[in-house]
């Protein structure tokens, strides 16, 4: 899975976390069962359990709110990325150092 993904393609989240936590499953068979890579389910727990979310989820959370409260960082890097090339000019270029983008912070407004 490309960690860039659209938050609606990263459906299998929510599925995740259920055979997780309800099926005791362990990563290896939740990514065998949802058809992705073990690497992909490992990093998914780790940025929830970084989140603080509790499971079952709380009332009113969206698998697209999880998904972008899970992934937005990689967004804001991607941004970053980018904006620091354009004043480069240079592919090679270092990411900025924005306090916004640090892990556990999250610059852009959730969808209720």
């Amino acid at each position: 899975m490309d960690k860039n993904i659209p938050y609606s393609r990263r459906i299998w989240i929510t599925t995740a976390l259920s055979l997780r936590f309800n099926d005791a499953l362990t990563y290896r068979e939740i990514a065998e069962q949802l058809n992705i890579s073990t690497s992909a389910t490992h990093k998914m727990f780790k940025r929830f359990r970084r989140t603080g979310i509790n499971w079952p989820l709380p009332e009113g959370y969206t698998p697209e709110r999880l998904e972008e409260e899970l992934y937005a960082f990689n967004l804001e890097t991607k941004i970053v990325a980018h904006l620091n090339q354009k004043r480069s000019g240079s592919r090679r270029a270092g990411l900025l150092r924005v306090p916004e983008c640090a892990p556990g912070k999250n610059p852009l407004p959730l969808s209720a």
